[in-house]
């Protein structure tokens, strides 16, 4: 009997735990009573009306808030409302997978500890900008509006807020959704155009989520600790140096973007930022100008990255540009890393493919940087600033700072001009390595480009504009090394070391290259530059090729000359060495380099 009693008692406690513990929690929008909050409900829909005002800022508290698959959370507040600052005190995960609205064009702050989810089915309807966090609380002048200490009455305040601040261990905030618009358009969780969207985690976890703000400004970080990030006047967050930062991650065809008819920035600051494809496609940040731009004086914000640690771009792009069709011009991209990798065709791009100038990207990196490869259709890891064909505009410049620098396996940097307009600049800094090279011996090399219609310091006919510099920079003891197994590696005749550039006309070859020396000749070690494979270049700026450097074997490539206003160009892809010791270059294919021996000019080295 007591086996059968314990039997039917345990059975009973399974049932109960399981209806307890793995029912999903059912949405709801409920006040703490600590304001004046009153919620009216119809069925999936809850209408939020009174709290608590203070000039034009209206406060409400929560101890749940979450709102169902098609079901709507609407703030009712007076139309002379500016601020709506609602917090969620229960200590619940917030499940948004419905919408979100106010009235007028008041901007909606929403703070929950405990955590946000954004499901599928999440949307906004606000005429203001949206603030979604996980922060304890929201600081003023004054004081805070706390959502964990509830024995005081809240803070009310006609002040505006200066920062959120965040305990221990901060909660993440999760977007899945997939919005449509009105116009059946996926754009997530979007806000009017020219107004703000900002998202402060600990981590962000984008998973297949879209957020989209046409025109405004997106703002995405978290914490991974304790502290306090403050609001500048404009909205904007400042974040100190010694917050600890938390990751963000984009996967699986997540979308940040602001891109439009002008203005729209994006900045993220984290401590590791991930952007990774997956089954539904690429993950894209994306600023810009769309296609129902029509004013040349249309100019795109700026895409700014901060983050501590890694960033890493997996078959994913970092987007500013002018979209075909479009007229204005695009911003910048600016990434501050400890390192920086671009895999499987992942890409940072500030190119224009309409009526625009491209935009300008500057990476610092104080470990690593690596362009690596490219995706399965082909399309290169790069960093570009493109003109495209059938645009006009000047591209923009690549400026790359880091300690190594790695280009291989078929990845690109590239400032070309591919249309109408004056080409953009290469340069790259490194206080250890630069290494380009197609370390598997398979496929090809890494890609360096610069100038019109990718050759070095020539305007074809169909090309209106100059070539840029391309700028190779190492620190005197440190070498550069270029490995080019293949035949179609495009970076040989634009090696430079150190700090000499190209000039902007068509001038003579043997005025074309310089290898510098250092400065502090009494110093032990050289510069060096290190060329594998098919390349090389003169031992000096007036000098020919030296007889010595070359050894011949087979190759077979064919080649079509440039047009340029000077007649027809050969770039030479045959060497012939005569038994006399000339070197002859021919316009087909000869032999193989194999290897070479040194030629060493006074104080400096090289290392053919």
């Amino acid at each position: 009997m007591k086996q059968r009693l314990s039997l039917l008692l345990s059975l009973l406690y399974c049932t109960l735990s399981q209806d307890i513990f793995l029912k999903p929690a059912i949405a709801q929008v409920i006040p703490d009573r600590t304001t004046n909050t009153t919620v009216d409900v119809n069925e999936n829909n809850f209408t939020i009306n009174q709290g608590d005002r203070a000039g034009s800022n209206l406060f409400h508290s929560f101890s749940d808030f979450s709102v169902p698959t098609n079901g709507a959370a609407f703030f009712n507040n007076a139309a002379d409302i500016v601020n709506i600052f609602s917090r969620v005190t229960g200590g619940n995960i917030s499940n948004i997978d419905g919408l979100l609205g106010a009235n007028g064009t008041a901007n909606l702050f929403l703070i929950n500890p405990a955590g946000i989810i954004f499901g599928e089915g999440a949307r906004l309807n606000i005429g203001g900008s949206f603030f979604g966090s996980t922060a304890e609380g929201i600081t003023f002048p004054d004081g805070e509006f706390n959502a964990t200490e509830l024995d005081n009455p809240p803070l009310i305040t006609i002040n505006a807020p200066i920062g959120l601040n965040f305990r221990d261990n901060p909660a993440a905030i999760t977007n899945q959704s997939v919005a449509k618009n009105s116009i059946g358009e996926v754009v997530g969780l979007e806000v009017t155009p020219g107004k703000n969207l900002t998202l402060v985690g600990g981590e962000l976890n984008f998973e297949t989520g879209k957020i989209t703000a046409r025109g405004g400004d997106i703002e995405l970080g978290g914490l991974s600790a304790a502290g306090t990030v403050t609001f500048n006047n404009n909205g904007s967050l400042s974040w100190s140096e010694d917050v600890a930062q938390a990751d963000v991650n984009l996967t699986n065809a997540s979308n940040v973007d602001v891109s439009g008819t002008g203005g729209g920035s994006i900045t993220i600051n984290a401590r590791n930022l991930n952007l990774e494809a997956g089954d539904f496609g690429s993950s894209f940040i994306r600023a810009g100008i769309t296609a129902d731009s029509t004013s040349a004086e249309t100019q795109a914000g700026d895409i700014s990255i901060n983050v501590t640690d890694n960033v890493t771009v997996d078959g994913s792009s970092i987007i500013n540009s002018v979209n075909p069709g479009a007229v204005g011009d695009a911003g910048d991209v600016t990434i501050t890393t400890g390192s920086l990798s671009l895999i499987n065709g992942g890409q940072v791009d500030a190119s224009s493919f309409g009526q625009g100038n491209a935009g300008s990207v500057e990476i610092t990196a104080t470990d690593t940087i690596i362009i690596d490869g490219e995706d399965l259709d082909g399309i290169p890891s790069a960093v570009n600033s493109l003109v495209n064909s059938e645009a006009v505009g000047d591209g923009g410049n690549v400026t790359i700072t880091t300690g190594s620098f790695s280009l291989i396996n078929g990845g690109q940097v590239d400032a070309n001009n591919f249309g109408q307009g004056n080409a953009g600049s290469v340069e790259i800094t490194a206080t250890d390595t630069i290494i380009i090279e197609d370390e598997n011996s398979v496929g090809d090399a890494g890609n360096l480009r610069g100038g019109a219609n990718g050759a070095p310091n020539q305007v074809t006919p169909r090309v209106v504009g100059g070539a840029g510099n391309i700028i190779f920079q190492t620190f005197p003891i440190f070498p550069i090394t270029i490995d080019f197994p293949n035949s179609n590696s495009l970076i040989p005749a634009f090696i430079i070391p150190s700090d000499t550039k190209i000039p902007m006309n068509l001038i003579e070859s043997e005025q074309t290259f310089a290898l510098a020396c250092q400065s502090d000749r009494s110093f032990d070690k050289l510069s060096g530059l290190t060329i594998k494979g098919k390349g090389t270049i003169p031992p000096g700026p007036t000098e020919p090729f030296d007889s010595d450097i070359l050894l011949l074997d087979k190759q077979t490539t064919d080649i079509k000359p440039i047009k340029t206003s000077m007649g027809d160009i050969y770039p030479a892809r045959g060497i012939i060495k005569t038994e006399d010791g000339k070197i002859i270059l021919t316009t087909y294919p000869t032999d193989q380099i194999k290897t070479r021996t040194p030629h060493i000019a006074l104080n400096c080295g090289f290392n053919p």
